[in-house]
């Protein structure tokens, strides 16, 4: 799937879907508190455009490898087992604040809107 746009995300948020209902009164719109809505996008597209500042070296996990005293041995491992050898927490997030970021792209109110209300939460585990 392609970015989603500002009314992409919109109509996810309000509706679950990426298109305006027709029947803005139907009653099946109304979603349980704890639905998931589940979007997949290109991790290419999105690193070009609103996910550019989110890098490797901010999440805790990858700053703790590269600048502790921990022991591993060598081998080859999963995102899993290194979390659990050096961070040991059930999600591996960081969390960024959109208004601290710029460059020369005035994209700002798309990078807001799509990572939710000034802050967006990367997951990688």
């Amino acid at each position: 799937m392609a970015i989603l746009n500002r009314n992409d995300i919109t109509n996810l948020y309000l509706y679950g879907q990426l298109t305006t209902p027709v029947n803005l009164l139907d009653s099946s719109l109304i979603r349980p508190k704890d639905t998931v809505i589940r979007v997949d996008v290109d991790a290419v597209e999105l690193m070009k455009g609103p996910g550019r500042f989110a890098v490797g070296s901010q999440f805790e996990l990858i700053k703790r490898f590269f600048n502790s005293n921990i022991s591993i041995s060598p081998g080859t491992y999963t995102k899993f087992e290194i979390n659990n050898l050096i961070l040991q927490q059930e999600l591996i997030v960081w969390s960024m604040q959109q208004y601290n970021y710029n460059d020369s792209v005035n994209d700002y109110l798309d990078r807001e809107r799509k990572n939710g209300n000034f802050c967006q939460k990367s997951v990688i585990l």
